[in-house]
């Protein structure tokens, strides 16, 4: 996985990081007109993607499950 400037383009759960050094993990869901926003708890709901800055890696892998 490598930090690119290309935006999310399906859903799942990115590295985000507006400078080097400082990185979150953020949830990127689309919509129903097929647009893609970064999802946030309170009433606005999320951030479009098209006017977040920054550089993004993902979408990150789910785990496997671990059976007995």
């Amino acid at each position: 996985m490598q930090w690119s400037i290309d935006k999310p383009v399906r859903p799942g759960w990115y590295w985000w990081r507006v400078e080097p050094g400082v990185a979150c993990i953020v949830s990127i869901a689309q919509d129903s007109d097929g647009e893609f926003y970064m999802e946030e708890s309170g009433p606005d709901g999320g951030v479009n993607v098209t006017v977040l800055g920054g550089h993004w890696a993902g979408p990150i892998p789910a785990p496997e499950e671990v059976t007995p």
